[in-house]
């Protein structure tokens, strides 16, 4: 008898789910197409949109389709980072040192390449994030702050982080949040 527990990194595909995207890789026609064949995949791929739209309860323009959760992070941590940094005066990045390396991998680089300044929260005993350390950051440190980038759910040890006492206490800092664990098994 096989026994698969790593259901963390990577779980049998469901038996719609493979056929949906079975049927989907038998389509032809490029979305950004304006003949029949390309409109007809622009509108799955719209359909799509909005069914996550409407499972995340975010607007469609919200919605952007990468390859995967590194490629999101990349997007995500660099693009706040810039956007909030652009005169200097934002050069740090809160985290924690239990993160992803697919979270913590562009930090790091912002780090080495950018000049930005990496603060870890302190982890409770148990491994959650120490929301009264972070507090404390915040207050010391707000106006520094580019962002906050924490899983919401930790890949190895199930930790669930409390994201939205995170965003409440970082108030107008953005938080980016890792859920690739998180999305299908926990409500926003």
């Amino acid at each position: 008898m096989k026994v698969f527990l790593d259901h963390a990194s990577t779980t049998p595909v469901r038996k719609p789910s493979l056929d949906a995207l079975v049927a989907a890789l038998a389509e032809i026609g490029n979305p950004q197409s304006v003949h029949t064949h390309g409109q007809q995949t622009r509108a799955h791929l719209e359909d799509a949109r909005d069914e996550l739209a409407l499972a995340v309860d975010c607007n469609r323009s919200e919605v952007i389709f990468t390859s995967g959760g590194t490629e999101s992070n990349n997007q995500a941590i660099k693009g706040i980072f810039w956007a909030r940094n652009q005169d200097r005066k934002r050069p740090i990045v809160v985290s924690s040192a239990i993160e992803h390396h697919a979270l913590i991998d562009p930090i790091e680089w912002l780090v080495e390449h950018e000049g930005a300044e990496l603060v870890l929260v302190k982890l409770l005993a148990n491994g959650e994030i120490d929301l009264a350390d972070l507090e404390n950051i915040i207050t010391e440190h707000g106006d520094d702050i580019a962002l906050i980038s924490l899983m919401w759910v930790n890949n190895e040890v199930g930790i669930i982080t409390d994201i939205k006492k995170v965003t409440e206490l970082a108030k107008s800092i953005p938080v980016h949040s890792d859920a690739v664990q998180a999305f299908g098994n926990l409500a926003a």
